[in-house]
């Protein structure tokens, strides 16, 4: 199971850079929309070259104070109200 936190650091990231939807962010990495989908909602992790994708690309997805940021910066997406 991938990290509770990692599908957040995923979506935060995808709005954040942007506002692709899921189906343009899965277009860019080469894969489905519903890989995507799968997550962002923490169901499986990114592996092989989605992973290295992300690490490339997207560093912030695996930074160590990533989940901190996600809670500050979108609390959407993390149930606090940010304060």
């Amino acid at each position: 199971m991938p990290s509770p936190m990692l599908g957040k650091r995923i979506k935060a990231a995808r709005l954040t850079r942007g506002g692709l939807t899921q189906e343009e962010l899965a277009d860019q990495i080469g894969v489905g929309a519903n890989t995507v989908s799968r997550w962002e909602r923490d169901l499986c992790a990114p592996q092989g070259p989605a992973k290295r994708w992300f690490r490339r690309h997207w560093p912030e997805v695996y930074a160590a104070n990533a989940d901190a940021e996600v809670t500050a910066n979108h609390p959407s997406l993390t149930g606090t109200d940010g304060g």
